[in-house]
């Protein structure tokens, strides 16, 4: 009904939108092949010149796939060469910016952190200076888990606590879940010879938020992941029941991953 009702003018800008959000579910669900048929199909059906910004999201919805089947160096030259081209003159300020995070999370999934942190802290501060609340949050994070890769987790927990109330309030499902899982990881991290009660507490709150995020998201395996550290806080604190039902979890999600991983690729 929605679709009957939007302008026939513009019905390429609803495929487009439709597209994204099926590939962005499919990446959260686990559904790689069902992702990899809608980027291809966006990237050739999408013409540069006829709508710059549409096609970078369809080329970023490609790297997106390559970095979630494990391939960051694929999906890094890609943006790389995105960013390279003419493209980008036509794209406003936000969209470049989106671009250059993109760049940062395939540097750091292929584990080059010391050339992914000077392109985060750059993120940050363009973003500040051009009011980016969001992004700059966004940017915030990526910093964030490059700290906690170079042992700076008291940093990291510093910077977090500066973004995750907006990060909260304003910033897509999935990635409020990582930020909480993030702060969770700092805090485990930043007194790990001696980790306190209360911080154990500390960390469990926010591996409750994550979970429930996760969850929402669909993202089973990083709702299995949680949930394991969540279990070992738990029995670190010495609360079997909520360890075991975190366990049941886990089981429950490993078994919905699964069966992501084998359900047909359709594209309704």
């Amino acid at each position: 009904a929605a679709r009957e009702g939007f302008p026939r003018a513009h019905e390429a800008l609803w495929l487009q939108a439709t597209w994204l959000l099926l590939h962005r579910r499919c990446l959260l669900r686990g559904e790689t092949d069902r992702a990899q048929v809608l980027s291809s199909s966006m990237a050739s059906m999408l013409v540069p010149a006829v709508s710059p910004a549409a096609h970078l999201a369809a080329e970023q919805a490609r790297a997106a796939t390559a970095l979630h089947c494990g391939d960051p160096q694929r999906a890094r030259d890609m943006l790389l060469r995105l960013q390279s081209s003419t493209l980008m003159a036509r794209c406003q300020p936000a969209e470049q910016l989106t671009l250059l995070l993109a760049i940062v999370r395939a540097y750091s999934c292929a584990g080059d952190t010391m050339t992914a942190l000077p392109l985060a802290l750059r993120a940050l501060w363009m973003c500040e200076q051009r009011g980016l609340d969001g992004l700059a949050a966004s940017s915030g994070l990526q910093v964030a888990k490059l700290f906690i890769s170079l042992r700076l987790s008291s940093k990291a927990v510093a910077l977090l606590r500066n973004v995750l109330p907006v990060i909260q309030t304003s910033a897509p499902i999935e990635e409020r879940a990582e930020a909480n899982m993030v702060m969770a990881t700092a805090l485990l991290n930043e007194n790990s010879t001696a980790t306190s009660s209360e911080t154990l507490r500390s960390a469990a709150s926010y591996l409750d938020k994550a979970i429930q995020a996760y969850r929402l998201a669909d993202r089973h395996e990083q709702v299995a992941e949680a949930c394991h550290w969540q279990a070992l806080v738990a029995n670190a604190l010495g609360d079997h029941v909520r360890r075991n039902a975190t366990a049941s979890m886990l089981w429950e999600a490993e078994e919905q991953l699964a069966r992501a991983r084998t359900r047909p690729v359709s594209l309704v």
